[in-house]
């Protein structure tokens, strides 16, 4: 420690000797770990980090693939057959349904008083899937996801806290959303987020095979069941009858296949940002590098004009 102590000492008395040279240095260094820094945490919170559900290892999104004759076609979105086969022969595994990965804007009056929010709209069982459901009241039922169901709506714990003001009697309440009225059935705990969208009101789908329907305009995912495999899943899905489910969606090519498969949620979130941020991760190493050598040159420069001194010191 005595050796460490008098090392330390005059490291920084040379480093006092030169300013310039030292500022230059510590500024650098300074820099290019900071943009390393930020990226990491950047990648780490994007990439890295589970979802925010429990057993986020059991959730996936449900993709259409079709192959065949130089046809290679992916989609993560689906129709409304799609969904009701997924629903209704998949026992494996407990789906839901939203309008895609994006909400919408949309009005809602509280008290007199107007606000803008994001919408959502997803399926009876939704939030059932995702493991999450209300503190307060309860999810969507079948008979509201029809279409013609009753005009219910489940509100974020920060808009009931700040527009509502946290009040007990919230359910049953009445609230005007796009200039209709809506029952509030239920508020979701606090923090949570729907898969892709920051949503302040959730509203019934009420998914259809025609229509909005008709066309691969609908997010699917599924949590599979604690007793069951990715394969069994994987099998579950392929098996589903292809032909009627993939009507509208693409042409199958002769002598090729259409079937249905699950992604890992994780992966599908992530994969618009997953390549420039690896691109990004590797440029600020590259210049984390550089640094380090320009560094070293100029420190390996003062050395050798110190090679006198040195030697002296040395004998």
């Amino acid at each position: 420690l005595d050796a460490l102590w008098r090392d330390l000492r005059f490291a920084l008395r040379v480093l006092g000797r030169a300013p310039v040279f030292t500022v230059t240095a510590v500024l650098t260094l300074a820099v290019v770990i900071g943009a390393n820094a930020a990226v990491f945490s950047l990648a780490d919170h994007v990439l890295l980090r589970p979802l925010p559900y429990p057993h986020p290892d059991e959730l996936a999104v449900v993709e259409a693939n079709i192959s065949g004759a130089g046809t290679q076609y992916e989609n993560d979105s689906v129709n409304g057959r799609m969904w009701e086969a997924v629903r209704d022969h998949i026992s494996s595994a407990d789906a839901g349904l939203s309008s895609g990965e994006m909400g919408s804007g949309v009005n809602i009056v509280v008290g007199g008083a107007a606000a803008f929010v994001q919408q959502l709209r997803v399926s009876a069982g939704f939030f059932h899937a995702l493991g999450v459901l209300p503190r307060i009241g309860r999810e969507f039922t079948r008979d509201e996801d029809r279409p013609g169901g009753p005009a219910v709506v489940i509100l974020s714990d920060r808009l009931w806290r700040e527009d509502f003001h946290g009040a007990p009697n919230i359910l049953g309440q009445s609230v005007l959303l796009r200039g209709e009225p809506y029952q509030v059935v239920g508020v979701m705990p606090p923090g949570f987020r729907s898969p892709g969208v920051d949503a302040d009101v959730w509203t019934p789908l009420r998914p259809t095979p025609t229509g909005e329907g008709a066309g691969t305009n609908y997010g699917l995912f599924i949590r599979r069941h604690d007793d069951a495999t990715w394969p069994q899943v994987n099998a579950d899905l392929e098996a589903l009858p292809p032909p009627a489910l993939f009507d509208g969606v693409g042409r199958i090519p002769d002598g090729g296949r259409a079937w249905l498969s699950a992604r890992p949620m994780q992966d599908d979130l992530v994969q618009d940002e997953r390549a420039p941020l690896v691109a990004l991760m590797g440029a600020v190493v590259l210049v984390l590098l550089i640094a380090c050598v320009n560094l070293a040159a100029l420190l390996l420069a003062r050395g050798s004009s110190r090679t006198k001194e040195i030697a002296t010191r040395l004998a």
